[in-house]
């Protein structure tokens, strides 16, 4: 933002609008891949399984991290 530039309202609005439309933009690029992926995948059902336990393996690995967290003193 620069008011020496112009209007701040409108330069706000322009980098919202330029924000959503490149998130947008990789989302999309995202997806497309991901659903590439996942088609090459549905073929090998072992590989969907093994990424299944891995994933569970991370969750339950991250929660225990969690709960041995030490709390920031107040």
């Amino acid at each position: 933002m620069d008011p020496a530039q112009g209007a701040i309202a409108v330069q706000f609005v322009v980098l919202g609008f330029v924000s959503v439309v490149l998130n947008t933009v990789a989302d999309v690029v995202v997806a497309i891949l991901a659903s590439r992926l996942w088609d090459g995948a549905a073929a090998r059902p072992t590989l969907i399984r093994r990424l299944r336990e891995a994933s569970g393996a991370a969750m339950v690995a991250l929660g225990i991290g969690l709960a041995l967290a030490e709390r920031p003193a107040n």
